[in-house]
């Protein structure tokens, strides 16, 4: 009879659970680069902010008994920094993939402060979504331009060029300069 019951179970499990392993993207395809790209983007942004869920965890263990964490250990630090790099080199390869697929373009930008557009382009809704990146930004001396590489979809690069030539030429009418 119980054993009735168990199989009747795990058929209705797996009836149910089954397709839903099945349906997922095909791997290699866009939609699974961007979920990739997605995922290590998320697991990168939780390490750096220190927003795992076991960071999560200590905060609010500290805060209830009161205490301060231990300081952070060399070994703690160049563990998280590692899993960071891996996850910034996963995050690259999905993306440069996308880039080869047509879903992300490459466009780099001659500027005049790379921080200071960087800022304005980080304020904007457009950017919180996975399909603009800004991938590098290369600030080597105050006398020459900087450059920023954006990776956007295709159809965003028009809006993209008019944010920074905006933001440029508010640096320029201002006069001031964010280093």
């Amino acid at each position: 009879m119980h054993k009735h019951i168990v199989i009747g179970f795990l058929a209705v499990v797996m009836v149910v659970v089954g397709p839903l392993f099945l349906s997922g993207p095909k791997k290699g395809s866009v939609e699974w680069r961007k979920r990739e790209f997605e995922r290590h983007r998320t697991k990168y942004l939780k390490a750096r902010d220190q927003n795992t869920w076991s960071d999560q965890l200590k905060q609010k263990y500290y805060k209830v008994t009161r205490t301060w964490p231990p300081p952070q250990t060399t070994e703690e630090f160049h563990e998280r920094l590692k899993g960071m790099q891996k996850n910034l080199e996963d995050m690259r390869h999905h993306r440069e993939a996308l880039a080869r697929l047509g879903y992300f373009a490459d466009r780099t930008f001659t500027v005049t402060s790379a921080d200071w557009v960087m800022r304005g382009l980080g304020m904007h809704p457009m950017f919180d979504r996975e399909d603009a990146v800004i991938i590098n930004a290369i600030d080597e001396s105050p006398h020459t331009p900087d450059e920023i590489t954006v990776s956007a979809h295709p159809n965003d690069m028009p809006q993209v060029e008019t944010m920074i030539r905006t933001l440029e030429d508010s640096l320029h009418r201002d006069g001031t300069r964010t280093r």
